[in-house]
C-alpha cells in the first residue's frame, strides 16, 4: 500500500491520551480528554455522552493530514456536502455503503474532507488504516499505554 508523504511523516509518532475534569467557571465538572503527540498537546475535547477518545484522534488526523484526509474522503466518504446557486444546503450518503467509511465526510464546495471522530475510535482507525497507517497499543505501567503509529500491513 503506497503511504501519502503527509503520512509517512506521521510513522513513529507516539500518542497519549489523559484525562481530567474542568474546574472552569461554565464547564466545572466536565470530562477533558487531551492527547499528545510525542508529548506536545495536539488536541483536547471536554463534555461526556461521545467518544472523546476518537473525537482527539480525528482532529489530530484532519489537521496533521489535511490533504492525504481530502483525498481519501472524496472516494470513500460516507456522506459529501455541497451548496448549490442559492446557497441551499445538500448532502448524499455514498453510493456505495460498503466502501465508505463511516465518520469520513467529504465538502465538496471547499473541496475538503473532515472525520466525526465521535462516532467511535475503531472508526477513526478504519480511517487511518484506508491511509496506510494503523496504531499499536504499547503498556506503559500496569493501567496506562500510549499509541505508536506505525504502517498498516494487509
Amino acid at each position: 500500500m503506497k503511504i501519502s508523504t503527509e503520512a509517512q511523516k506521521q510513522l513513529g509518532k507516539v500518542l497519549s491520551f489523559s484525562y481530567g475534569t474542568s474546574r472552569g467557571r461554565d464547564t466545572y465538572g466536565y470530562t477533558i480528554v487531551t492527547m499528545k503527540a510525542d508529548g506536545y498537546r495536539v488536541a483536547q475535547c471536554n463534555g461526556g455522552g461521545y467518544d472523546m477518545k476518537g473525537t482527539c484522534l480525528a482532529d489530530w488526523m484532519t489537521e496533521a493530514m489535511p490533504e492525504a484526509v481530502s483525498k481519501l474522503a472524496s472516494k470513500q466518504a460516507s456522506w459529501t456536502y455541497w451548496r448549490d446557486e442559492n446557497k441551499e444546503f445538500h448532502s448524499i450518503a455514498a453510493a456505495k455503503p460498503a466502501k465508505a467509511l463511516y465518520g469520513l465526510t467529504y465538502h465538496k464546495d471547499e473541496k475538503r474532507g473532515s472525520m466525526d471522530g465521535a462516532c467511535g475510535f475503531s472508526s477513526v482507525e478504519a480511517v487511518l488504516k484506508a491511509l496506510g497507517l494503523r496504531l499499536s497499543w504499547k503498556p506503559t505501567s500496569k493501567r496506562d499505554g500510549v499509541y505508536i503509529v506505525t504502517e498498516a500491513t494487509k
